[in-house]
């Protein structure tokens, strides 16, 4: 499970490094999306190894870039999810939301800031 953890750091860290190179990013870019893809990837690896933190501290840092080319429904889903897990789920589902209405990102569903499974 380390291994594979390492590689899906690894990952992220290579898109990330690759895409600051190529300079600003549009929200269409493919970059964007491999952006995401990396750091959700290395979320969901983080969880059999008890790093349940760390998913949600990689996720909410991707989103701190930039929330209008990070913050995707996928990533609003993830971090909901994950926040599930943790006592103060409501308060940051809460902060999410706002964080969707001050950027005015249309494309992501209220129902993603909703209790999983409710």
């Amino acid at each position: 499970a380390r291994e594979v953890l390492e590689r899906a750091a690894s990952a992220t860290r290579a898109a990330l490094d690759e895409a600051a190179q190529r300079g600003p990013l549009s929200p269409w870019s493919a970059q964007v999306d491999e952006v995401i893809a990396a750091e959700s990837n290395l979320a969901v690896c983080r969880l059999p190894a008890r790093q349940l933190r760390e998913a949600v501290s990689g996720l909410e840092a991707l989103v701190r870039r930039d929330p209008t080319l990070f913050l995707r429904q996928s990533v609003a889903q993830n971090l909901s999810s994950l926040y599930e897990f943790l006592p103060d789920c409501k308060q940051r589902r809460a902060v999410l939301r706002e964080l969707v209405d001050a950027f005015q990102l249309v494309d992501i569903e209220p129902k993603s800031f909703e209790q999983p499974g409710a």
